[in-house]
């Protein structure tokens, strides 16, 4: 196997190009992680600017609780998004292994974590949105499109990674040495999340876009 280097601490232009290096390898899972960071990066920018305004006195304590969770979101997306390179390399690594000596345990188990990387990706995602939800009403209508972007961002992050994690769950199933329950239980993890997912994001920009409608607030309410 080769030796991995960290992809979240490169630069947004080296990370491309690395990407669209076929020399190199990363997966579609590490280049959604690190979407999925850049939408929790969005939306806590509207957060912390929330917590500033004196309409959000009475809820200071769950924002600070928020914001500390998408704190650490934001860092569990590139700690996932080298995770990913790691998985992805084990499994070219098992891929050869299949070829030259017939080694297929080694394989399938490489294509399970393969499929479970993104599924985790996806997982925090969700989590993420979940916590953007409650804030679209204590947001200014200045800045709450910021969090319908973040809320666009994060699904696609989702949905991109769910891709590749059902691609690799149809290798898994024509595998002989597969295990059915593992496979349904991802299926239907990997169908449960994108679901949830879109009626968030869906939820979210649609909530944005109603704030955004609404009659100017007073001056007092714009601190």
């Amino acid at each position: 196997m080769q030796q991995i280097s960290a992809c979240a601490g490169l630069s947004a232009r080296e990370f491309n190009q690395r990407v669209a290096d076929p020399h190199q390898f990363s997966g579609g899972g590490s280049v959604a992680a690190l979407a999925g960071a850049g939408a929790g990066a969005t939306a806590l920018l509207v957060m912390r600017l929330n917590r500033r305004r004196r309409a959000n006195a009475a809820h200071l304590a769950a924002m600070d609780a928020d914001i500390a969770r998408v704190t650490e979101l934001i860092e569990g997306f590139y700690q996932q998004a080298d995770q990913d390179l790691i998985v992805l390399d084990r499994l070219l690594h098992a891929q050869r292994q299949s070829k030259q000596i017939g080694e297929r345990q080694l394989y399938w188990d490489a294509l399970l974590a393969a499929a479970r990387s993104p599924v985790n990706i996806a997982s925090s995602v969700q989590e993420l949105l979940q916590l953007v939800v409650e804030h679209v009403s204590r947001s200014s209508r200045f800045t709450v499109s910021d969090l319908a972007a973040a809320a666009v961002l994060a699904e696609g992050a989702a949905r991109a990674a769910l891709a590749t994690s059902e691609i690799n769950l149809v290798l898994l199933e024509e595998e002989p040495l597969g295990d059915a329950d593992q496979l349904t239980a991802l299926w239907q993890a990997s169908r449960n999340l994108r679901a949830t997912v879109i009626a968030l994001a869906t939820q979210i920009e649609r909530n944005a876009r109603a704030h955004i409608a609404r009659p100017a607030p007073a001056a007092t309410d714009l601190a």
